[in-house]
């Protein structure tokens, strides 16, 4: 039997035990605990002669100081140490097990007390060596020597290790036995049971699995001499694979610290309940009205009439051009209203610091602060909550919004989600039902290939940038009649031109071309709208629309009110007949489960548990052990982390870097990218960015476009500028030139616009101010293009590039 144990080493033995039982295990914990009972003896020694055997104890006091007038012989007199050092011990030394109370003794506080000889490692983590393997075994008495700077003597105290000496110069490790070893032990069950006990599970114990193989194995060869003493007792058949469990276990809380604060980060990333977020919320007894129904049937009209009638209210759009909709209809019935986006604000009485009574935002500018308190709340396209990014600003609105009245606007594959969140809350739910206003028709035939069928009130929908061009040529061709283009990538106000100029009885253009970019947010006086795809790229892949997408989108024909008395949806070719008439008879299914995202403080408090850890890697462990309940999902946090990952090497605080990485980046746009990545080195090193040096970083001026691709690059001008103002409003100090760059906005937007109007054939002409506020002399157009910035991400051995802030300096001589 071991004797008493201390209840330090306990939830080791269980370890241990719970790994393999049985007499050898035992005896080898005997030694191993005696082995350790003399390198703990020596830690605040000069290790000179080693402490071997019981009854040599009483060395301690010539290395300590102490006059020791008995010494201390056998294990139970141990406890004299207390005498002599001053210190008061309630349960005396007994048992070589209880040599882990040095601890207590010696001011160290041990979480994980040093139990069996692997452990000993541990003593690295409080004395503030780093231990790159654990000390394992007699011989670690000298390693402990070398990292705190003391010779040492070795001297072994059981005979049995002399046997371990012949074994150790008879058995040689090779890679082919070592990994024949480690591939036993990681594939033992009990092992993985065992690390979840200490918070190693899932992807985070297979990749620690997989390090501490290769460094058996690999690169890092097992050069510490108790290693190598289990490893040939393993080989050599005197032990067991389990007893790497310890070693294991050291080199796990080396690689991942976290580990040891698991049980702190599960609680932190419990999202069980995120109506608790909330708390000004939660004060008020709000009462939801959800206004249910598909596109064109009046809901948004409803609810914007107790937004307009209500003493304080606030609009929540999906998207920009929306809020300026609602903004300017408000103020021109007479209803001051402000206008916030992520870009700008602009107060209807031109005082920044005075905020008019009503206010129209996009909606993940919504403020659930309890300073803003309305009489009224509307939020539109509810059902936009199941977007896998942008989710979680919905279910943030629905549950954080401070107001007496929340009207929530959707469809009805929301309504029973809406309630069960309510429910959540303890709130109640009205439910108005409404139906469409004018009748949309499936037609039987389609246009079959044929442009010259195209008539004017029709509406081409296709799913490439590059095809709305292709699409427009060919009808215009053919049909002998202009097209309108409205797609993604235009600037807002370049699509509501188009819109109009489609709109107006006046205007010759009375056919539109458009992506899916028409199925939200915008009045078109559409007679018939026509797929000429049902399938679209989600980014990763072609996928065929969802029955959802293509009821929306085909609900903009024939809009209440306009020139239509109902609307009509076909094919452009035969084929895709058949699949329309099945997407739009599909019933819909119902939403589920609403996004959430993790708030900023949420991801601080975790991060103090992950020491050393980047922002993308904080960000990948919370996404992993997010625990939700049934009526919520988390939202993608891979463009952040990947925003954050490119970032990685500017030097910016965690509270900084996370607003960074939440910023409007395509990570698929060179230009764009690459920007980000200057505009955080001037933040980084306290260096205002001004219109002289965003214009050296657009690599202004520029010719006109003359093609589709070279659009392109004006589009991403117009994006970059639209990531400049954003980031005015969170860092106004250090991007200073907001006003200019507004100017310079609308200069694009006209460009881009006579571009498109002009099919490319008449050459354009920059205003010469821009130049001079560039502080660019000579010629009013730059001589060529800038290769590989027409749009398309450049390509590494086929995969789209991601640029390094190295890289980023290298592309241009004068990068910020």
């Amino acid at each position: 039997m071991l004797g008493v144990v201390c209840r330090q080493c306990v939830s080791q033995l269980r370890t241990l035990v719970l790994l393999r039982g049985g007499q050898s295990l035992r005896r080898r914990l005997r030694l191993q605990l005696a082995r350790q009972f003399h390198v703990m003896s020596t830690h605040r020694n000069d290790d000179t002669p080693p402490y071997t055997g019981a009854a040599t104890v009483s060395q301690h006091s010539a290395d300590s100081g102490h006059t020791d007038t008995l010494p201390y012989t056998g294990a139970a007199a141990v406890s004299q140490h207390s005498a002599d050092s001053g210190h008061t011990d309630t349960l005396p030394y007994t048992g070589a097990a209880a040599v882990s109370q040095h601890s207590a003794d010696s001011a160290h506080t041990d979480t994980p007390p040093y139990t069996g000889a692997a452990t000993v490692s541990q003593h690295s983590a409080d004395s503030g060596h780093t231990d790159t393997l654990p000390y394992t075994g007699a011989a670690a008495v000298s390693q402990h020597s070398a990292d705190s700077g003391r010779p040492a003597t070795v001297e072994l105290a059981e005979g049995g290790e002399e046997h371990e000496r012949g074994v150790a110069q008879s058995v040689r490790l090779t890679n082919d036995n070592l990994n024949e070893v480690v591939q036993r032990f990681c594939a033992r069950e009990n092992v993985r049971n065992a690390a979840a006990e200490y918070g190693l599970k899932g992807p985070t114990l297979t990749r620690a699995l997989h390090r501490f193989s290769k460094a058996v194995c690999g690169s890092y060869h097992p050069a510490d001499v108790g290693m190598k003493e289990v490893l040939v007792r393993i080989i050599s058949g005197d032990g067991h694979v389990d007893d790497l469990f310890p070693f294991f276990l050291a080199f796990a809380r080396q690689r991942y610290p976290m580990v040891v604060g698991m049980p702190q980060l599960e609680r932190i990333s419990d999202l069980a309940h995120p109506s608790m977020w909330f708390p000004a919320a939660r004060s008020m007894k709000r009462k939801i009205f959800y206004h249910a129904g598909p596109t064109n049937s009046g809901k948004t009209h409803h609810a914007l009439k107790h937004f307009l009638s209500a003493e304080r209210a606030v609009y929540c759009a999906p998207l920009r051009m929306l809020a300026h909709e609602i903004c300017q209809r408000s103020n021109r019935k007479g209803v001051p209203c402000d206008l916030l986006t992520g870009e700008e604000f602009q107060p209807a009485s031109g005082d920044p610091t005075h905020h008019a009574s009503h206010l129209a935002c996009t909606v993940e500018m919504t403020n659930t602060d309890p300073g803003f308190i309305y009489d009224v709340g509307v939020l539109d396209e509810v059902q936009m909550m199941q977007d896998a990014s942008r989710g979680g600003a919905w279910t943030r609105a629905i549950l954080g919004l401070p107001c007496r009245e929340l009207h929530v606007c959707g469809q009805e594959t929301a309504v029973d989600l809406v309630k069960r969140i309510a429910s959540s809350t303890g709130e109640e739910v009205e439910i108005h039902h409404y139906r469409r206003l004018t009748p949309l028709v499936p037609l039987d035939r389609s246009l079959r290939g044929d442009y010259t069928k195209v008539r004017s009130g029709d509406c081409i929908i296709t799913f490439s940038r590059s095809k709305i061009f292709e699409v427009r040529k060919s009808i215009e061709r053919f049909s002998k009649q202009p097209c309108a283009v409205i797609y993604g990538g235009l600037p807002p106000a370049t699509r509501v031109q188009q819109a109009n100029l489609f709109n107006s009885r006046s205007s010759h253009c009375n056919i539109l071309v458009a992506t899916d970019a028409i199925g939200m947010g915008m009045n078109l006086n559409i007679r018939r709208i026509v797929f000429h795809d049902l399938e679209k790229f989600n980014g990763s892949e072609i996928v065929t629309l969802s029955s959802q997408a293509t009821k929306q989108i085909a609900g903009r024909a024939g809009r209440y009110g306009k020139d239509h008395a109902r609307g009509e949806v076909t094919t452009f070719h035969q084929r895709d007949l058949d699949l329309m008439h099945q997407l739009m008879e599909a019933p819909d299914s119902d939403i589920t489960t609403a996004g959430l995202y993790p708030t900023f403080d949420q991801i601080k408090l975790f991060s103090s548990h992950m020491p050393g850890a980047a922002l993308h890697e904080i960000l990948a462990m919370f996404h992993r052990m997010a625990k939700l309940d049934d009526l919520y999902f988390l939202c993608n946090v891979g463009e952040s982390t990947e925003v954050a990952h490119v970032l990685r090497d500017v030097p910016l605080d965690l509270e900084d870097m996370f607003t960074f990485s939440h910023s409007p980046v395509d990570m698929g746009k060179p230009w764009l990218l690459r920007a980000l990545i200057k505009f955080a080195m001037a933040y980084s090193r306290s260096q205002p960015v001004d219109f002289h040096r965003l214009c050296r970083i657009l690599q202004l001026p520029l010719p006109p476009p003359t093609t589709p691709e070279q659009l392109a690059t004006f589009e991403d001008i117009h994006e970059t500028t639209d990531l400049y103002l954003w980031l005015h409003m969170r860092f106004p100090e250090y991007f200073v030139a907001d006003e200019e760059v507004r100017e310079l906005q609308v200069e694009v937007q006209k460009i881009i616009g006579q571009s498109i109007a002009s099919r490319f054939q008449r050459k354009l002409r920059i205003r010469p101010q821009y130049q001079l506020k560039s502080n660019v002399k000579g010629k009013l157009l730059r001589v060529g293009w800038p290769q590989n910035t027409m749009g398309k991400p450049e390509k590494k051995n086929g995969v789209a590039a991601r640029f390094t802030v190295e890289e980023a300096k290298a592309m241009d001589t004068n990068a910020v």
